[in-house]
């Protein structure tokens, strides 16, 4: 008796050992039976589960959210520089004679001078010496005090072919007033021209061009 004392474990040694084989137990019986059945619906939290753990191969279903709202409207940008007023480098009225209208001052007609119109035979009228190559031009009756005319008017501009009609010295642009009717008539009559330049040179009268 005296020896069974002696080696008597004392009771916080039984309670450490008997922890111990709880324990191990518990982990070896969470490892192998534990299941998905077992576990309660909602039961787990997302602080239970570990970052990246779970990926989305492993998930089913749709997870988008739904739509966010419309977000608001942006503040207005700021206003473009104004662009500068559209104007024709030269423009002139020109009468039925050939010779520039004279009125408002003479502020009907830019950059034209009277010697640039060459009146060359009934309803053409020849421009040359403008100071600029001719880029483009447009051309329409003037018919003022005559309501009734329908005089058709058009314009062709040097582009390497020689205008018809045209002296060499007003071969840059060419005016045609004509009558409609079965035999068009060519006629004299006021109009109004408006022209561009090409900023460039002015391309020269030949037998091609474009």
């Amino acid at each position: 008796m005296t020896g069974w004392k002696r080696y008597r474990p004392s009771p916080a040694l039984i309670v450490a050992l008997i922890a111990l084989i709880v324990a191990s137990a518990g982990v070896g019986v969470g490892a192998t039976l534990i299941t998905g059945n077992q576990i309660k619906n909602g039961s787990i939290k997302g602080v239970d589960i570990k970052n990246h753990s779970i990926t989305k191969a492993k998930l089913k279903g749709n997870f988008q959210g739904p739509r966010g709202t419309t977000g608001a409207q942006g503040l207005q940008g700021l206003q473009g520089q104004r662009g500068p007023a559209g104007e024709a480098v030269a423009y002139a009225r020109v009468a039925a004679d050939g010779a520039l209208e004279p009125g408002d001052g003479g502020k009907q007609n830019k950059n034209i001078a009277a010697s640039s119109i060459q009146h060359a035979s009934a309803g053409v009228y020849c421009f040359g010496g403008l100071p600029f190559a001719v880029a483009s031009a447009m051309v329409s009756p003037d018919s003022a005090g005559d309501i009734t005319t329908n005089t058709i008017a058009s314009v062709a501009i040097q582009r390497g072919i020689t205008l018809g009609t045209c002296d060499t010295n007003h071969q840059q642009a060419r005016v045609s007033m004509v009558t409609p009717g079965a035999a068009p008539t060519p006629t004299d009559h006021r109009f109004q021209v408006w022209f561009e330049a090409t900023g460039g040179s002015q391309i020269l009268p030949g037998p091609g061009g474009d």
